[in-house]
């Protein structure tokens, strides 16, 4: 799939490698292959089968996109019918595979808040279980409601993103403390960021973690408000660097918003939007948090906000987007179960239209 990518790892079977904090990209695995994570069973018997849809003119990447699952075993609330989601993602799933996806993004919220540790482990366990059917490559953004019972590190360690643990640096730390010592990947805790980027098919794809109070301190076992966030400067620094270093056109994936400054934003979104724009290489920014979806076009780069996936009944609900990227550069969202299609950024023209 003509896959690269700058960093210290390297993916010996997968079309994508990443760099810095990479267990939070996940390979087509079967979840016979995942280490911490439940249902196996179950999963492993459902079959991927992909149709791929590929003509001349057409696209020659593909990219799914779904963010919000907030899966919960709770009765549903308002809009919110968390226990839906279980039937809504594996729906999601079946249309990459038939599709042909050569990726799949989940934008974060995978989970939503639970009473217990042990409950919010059972709820990933699930949820992910749905999302390790994709035949295609599957990437991580974290959200708030992944940290309201987890450490970063202990989220990590419970989804499929432990899929890569044989691929982390060599380096021994302490595990997370009341942990089992565990010599495949002994790990701190105290690990604060998960944010990465990869190569795929000439592409640059970037996940940001936008998971810290103002003043920087990262998320951990529900120390936030939903409304409070930032990326603070170290990471600042290494997007500046990552962005410099790409020849390649860019896709920024993160949980929050960056194209507002209300209450769904990261409170240095401006900042943030500088160092995407001053690189001239940023074409699409996709979002989640906002369950209301966004569009805007700003300085010549699109964000897209996706619907929740989690609002609405199974029968009804389930909003999520493929992303479709033309031999031309021309990009668009197609959006179904009520996700609006977009006309992306196109190879000549800075920003996109609804």
């Amino acid at each position: 799939m003509h896959s690269s990518e700058r960093g210290n790892l390297s993916h010996p079977a997968g079309p994508a490698k990443v760099t810095r904090r990479t267990f939070l990209g996940g390979g087509a695995l079967t979840m016979a292959g995942l280490a911490g994570c439940g249902r196996q069973g179950a999963t492993g018997m459902r079959s991927k089968s992909v149709r791929v849809d590929r003509t001349a003119d057409g696209p020659i990447l593909r990219v799914g996109l779904v963010a919000d699952a907030h899966y919960a075993d709770a009765p549903a609330r308002n809009e919110r019918h968390y226990r839906a989601s279980l039937v809504k993602l594996r729906k999601a799933v079946a249309h990459f595979n038939r599709i042909g996806a050569d990726l799949a993004v989940e934008l974060g919220d995978i989970i939503d808040a639970a009473d217990t540790l042990a409950e919010e482990i059972g709820y990933l366990h699930a949820i992910e279980a749905e999302f390790a059917a994709v035949a295609a490559p599957r990437y991580y953004v974290l959200g708030n409601h992944c940290l309201d019972k987890f450490s970063k590190y202990e989220f990590v360690s419970h989804c499929g993103a432990r899929a890569h643990r044989p691929l982390l640096p060599a380096c021994a730390v302490r595990p997370a403390r009341g942990a089992a010592p565990d010599q495949t990947n002994q790990r701190d805790e105290s690990i604060d960021g998960f944010y990465y980027s990869f190569d795929h098919k000439g592409y640059h794809f970037v996940v940001l973690d936008a998971c810290y109070l103002p003043e920087g301190t990262p998320y951990c076992r529900g120390n936030f408000h939903w409304s409070e966030c930032s990326i603070p400067e170290p990471q600042l620094t290494w997007l500046r660097e990552d962005l410099q270093h790409t020849a390649h056109p860019t896709i920024v994936c993160v949980h929050q918003r960056l194209d507002t400054e209300e209450d769904h934003s990261a409170v240095n979104a401006r900042d943030v939007r500088t160092v995407l724009e001053s690189s001239g290489k940023v074409r699409v920014v996709f979002q989640g948090h906002d369950h209301r979806g966004g569009f805007a076009t700003i300085n010549g780069i699109t964000y897209v906000t996706l619907l929740a996936l989690v609002t609405g009944p199974a029968e009804e609900g389930g909003a999520y987007g493929v992303l479709e990227v033309r031999g031309d550069g021309a990009m668009r969202l197609e959006g179904f179960r009520g996700q609006p299609s977009y006309t992306l950024a196109s190879a000549t023209d800075g920003g996109g239209t609804p």
